[in-house]
């Protein structure tokens, strides 16, 4: 059976991007419990971040927040 007769690329695309950022998503959330804040207050505001906004979260706290560990 082609991939044409699933309904095309579209799903397999979507299922691949939301592969990704899920494991994006789970890859920060086990970096910021692990790793060594200078306050567990800023640990948990990290987390409480990327909770509520995965992607952007995520992606400032891969640009910004890992300089925060001590």
């Amino acid at each position: 059976m082609a991939i044409g007769a699933l309904g095309g690329w579209k799903p397999l695309l979507i299922v691949v991007i939301s592969a990704i950022v899920i494991g994006l998503w789970i890859a920060v959330l086990l970096d910021i419990l692990r790793g060594n804040f200078s306050t567990a207050l800023s640990k948990w505001q990290w987390v409480a971040i990327v909770i509520f906004f995965p992607i952007l979260g995520a992606s400032i706290y891969i640009l910004w927040g890992r300089k925060g560990h001590a």
